[in-house]
């Protein structure tokens, strides 16, 4: 406790006694330090208030950081600055006791620190579940506690004796008794790292319970989620990662997200911004090559310079070879494991999107990225990937669906089945089905996808069952010439007739798939003639083409 600087005693009406506890110059350099401290600190303050702003009651919110960087750049303060806590302290008293400011009813929030200490020697003998009691009781209550701000906040903007009453009951009853009071049927809700509206966001407003067990997963064990076509793929995974940081409080440093392409790697960053704001920055979303590339600390720009080939499979097993350690400049197995933690960078949680679609470069690198070979528990990495084995589609370069088939062994991996499909009419999932059925060794054989529960009393081909008298919504078969002219001519009269049926459409409604770009030239020149604008989507060499005709 501080000691004091003077004992007053009243003694009658019109007399005090005043009893000096420090000598008097001692009190003059304690009361010149904090006036210094304090026109310091008022400086600060009022240099974050808006200029334009009038009024007595303007709330300025800062860090204990930046009042205590504030000191230390005043010259004159600064370098007899001794204990930054306490000087801020005393400076803030100060200025609250001189009516300057006001820092009590609740307009001022002050958030005990805690420090951790290691004890190297204490590591052999391993951790237990008591070593944590004080950590999860701490972070326990802290949650607590934000909880509690929460509701104070409110109930104040609807009605502020509500709001009192609220703030007399949580420091006169029993925490029970005013959880019961506050919280009845929420008190799952006090566990939470965060808010009862982002917790709705981020997992309740999942369409099925499986999507939402799989998000909402306290522990760290792999997982292969098998997702047919229309599933909400992507959706876990972005949700997945939402969970992460809002509710688990995992750095965003620590999450890595792999991607087939640019265009998906765009998409969870876009669908990531929309559901948790500015931390998506801080997640790593990235192609596999990109991810290479970072590893290897390799600059496209500069092999072009030099005239050097790009050879991105070079790139994938130079980056390989980092993480396991086959580097000649890494001399011991220890060596190898400390560049390895160093280019990983502390991450914890690695999320992988269509899994179906990798070859065995990219499967060498999520597992080196995985730690799948490491000995070292520590080592390795959670990780989820999702994936549909009947859409590996890019079996000409090489990936295979045995990649996939190897997950759970891999990676001693939990598979989860996600079949309900959001997007697709009966008919064309009952045709799919069917289509996929004569394949062998499928892993989703005995979980055949199926249409949304919420969609299942609508017309099996939804509302082109009335629209297209011909179709009826069922999926057609039509009988094409073998030159692609004549392939062009059919497609595009029957995309035509599908927008006269549907004259709110747009053009940017229609896409166009071929195996090859030239396929699609004649496409192109229909699109040309007509006047109609259209986007060329060019994948990575070796991949499909899309064409998509806009407005």
């Amino acid at each position: 406790m501080r000691r004091a600087m003077f004992d007053v005693r009243v003694m009658r009406r019109e007399l005090l006694r005043v009893r000096l506890l420090r000598s008097w110059s001692n009190i003059r350099e304690i009361a010149s330090r904090r006036r210094a401290a304090a026109g310091v600190l008022l400086q600060f303050l009022l240099s974050r208030l808006d200029a334009h702003l009038r009024g007595v009651d303007l709330r300025v919110e800062c860090k204990m950081g930046e009042l205590a960087a504030a000191m230390r750049a005043d010259l004159m303060l600064g370098p007899t600055l001794k204990d930054e806590l306490s000087a801020i302290e005393a400076g803030l008293l100060y200025l609250h006791d001189n009516g300057v400011l006001i820092i009590d009813r609740g307009k001022s929030v002050f958030r005990q620190a805690m420090t951790i200490h290691v004890f190297p020697e204490e590591k052999p003998r391993g951790f237990t579940n008591a070593d944590y009691a004080p950590l999860r009781e701490h972070y326990g209550e802290k949650n607590f506690q934000v909880h509690v701000i929460q509701e104070y906040a409110r109930l104040g903007l609807k009605k502020l004796s509500d709001a009192l009453s609220f703030v007399l009951a949580y420091f006169t009853l029993p925490k029970l008794d005013f959880i019961r009071r506050y919280f009845a049927g929420r008190r799952e809700l006090l566990e939470r790292a965060t808010t009862e509206e982002s917790y709705r966001r981020i997992v309740e407003e999942l369409r099925h319970p499986l999507q939402q067990q799989i998000v909402a997963d306290k522990g760290s064990i792999n997982r292969l989620i098998l997702a047919g076509p229309g599933s909400g793929k992507t959706r876990v995974i972005v949700h997945r990662v939402a969970y992460l940081l809002r509710v688990l409080r995992e750095q965003a440093r620590s999450i890595v997200v792999l991607t087939f392409n640019r265009a998906a790697a765009a998409e969870v960053r876009q669908r990531l911004y929309a559901l948790i704001g500015n931390e998506a920055a801080g997640i790593t979303v990235l192609t596999y090559h990109a991810m290479a590339l970072r590893l290897t600390g390799t600059s496209l720009a500069k092999l072009a310079e030099h005239g050097e080939e790009i050879t991105f499979d070079r790139i994938l097993e130079d980056a390989l070879a980092l993480l396991e350690g086959r580097r000649e400049d890494v001399a011991t197995p220890e060596d190898g494991d400390e560049l390895r933690d160093r280019l990983l960078a502390g991450y914890r949680h690695i999320l992988v999107d269509e899994y179906q679609d990798i070859d065995a470069s990219q499967y060498a690198l999520i597992s080196g990225l995985a730690g799948r070979k490491s000995k070292d528990r520590d080592a390795k990495l959670t990780i989820l990937a999702v994936g549909d084995d009947d859409q590996n589609i890019y079996a000409f370069r090489n990936t295979s669906n045995e990649f996939i088939r190897r997950f759970e062994q891999d990676y001693e991996a939990r598979i989860d089945y996600l079949v309900e499909n959001y997007r697709s009419t009966s008919h064309i999932i009952d045709v799919a089905n069917q289509v996929i059925a004569s394949s062998a060794d499928r892993m989703k054989r005995e979980h055949p996808i199926r249409v949304n529960h919420a969609r299942r009393t609508e017309p099996a081909g939804g509302r082109w069952a009335s629209i297209d008298l011909l179709a009826k919504g069922h999926v057609q078969v039509l009988e094409v010439p073998n030159d692609a002219i004549g392939q062009a001519e059919v497609a595009m009269r029957e995309v035509r007739r599908l927008k006269s049926l549907d004259p709110g459409s747009d053009w940017s409604d229609f896409a166009v798939l071929a195996h090859n770009h030239a396929t699609l030239d004649p496409i192109r020149a229909w699109c040309e003639v007509e006047g109609i604008r259209y986007t060329t989507t060019d994948q990575e060499k070796g991949q499909p083409r899309l064409h998509q005709v806009r407005a």
